[in-house]
């Protein structure tokens, strides 16, 4: 199964990168879903990335301190195609902010319009703005459930919630709770 990409953007973070790395949820099927991206080189393997953290000691390394966003985005697209064992379109990002309130950064990646309605030319399209990232600040231990809901859950009732209506699951810290999102979706 492919894993979820998470970079380290801000050295305050490397801590908590530690966390994120030995958190496990196994009643969800996710026993390790991270790797850690490091390096600006090109993947040849899973080897390549740091899936865990073995001593108090081992240090964190990622040639992504100070980089942007953008640049995470950019490293992903260019390399996600080349390998199977990155999750596709997805990835999230430990910042300064991760550091003081353990949230990360999600990105998605949409490229493609889906038409919702009785037609093409009277449906509404889904996300509105094609080949656009879509950014959620989240709690870290949901960042498997957010990219099961975008990918597996029905796209006619995940996408007009999420592109329409995301500001209802986010609270007054800007963190989007995939969890309300989930229960506004599937249970209202």
């Amino acid at each position: 199964m492919p894993d979820l990409m998470l970079f380290c953007v801000a050295d305050e973070a490397k801590p908590f990168i530690r966390k994120i790395l030995a958190y496990s949820d196994y009643a969800k099927g996710v026993p390790d879903p991270w790797y850690l991206v490091e390096s600006k080189t090109n993947p040849k393997d899973p080897s390549m990335f740091k899936k865990k953290v073995e001593t108090d000691n081992e240090p964190i390394k990622s040639e992504f301190i100070g980089a942007t966003p953008q640049e995470c985005q950019e490293w992903l697209l260019r390399e996600q195609d080349q390998v199977t064992f990155m999750e596709k379109d997805i990835l999230f990002i430990a910042d300064a902010r991760s550091a003081r309130d353990e949230t990360l950064l999600a990105q998605v990646y949409r490229r493609e319009q889906i038409v919702y309605g009785v037609d093409d030319e009277n449906g509404k399209k889904l996300p509105p703005t094609p080949y656009t990232w879509w950014n959620y600040r989240i709690k870290f231990e949901e960042a498997w459930d957010l990219h099961s809901m975008l990918n597996y859950g029905p796209a006619s009732a995940v996408d007009p919630f999420v592109y329409e209506r995301k500001e209802e699951a986010v609270d007054g810290e800007g963190v989007f709770s995939v969890q309300k999102a989930e229960e506004l979706i599937f249970h209202s």
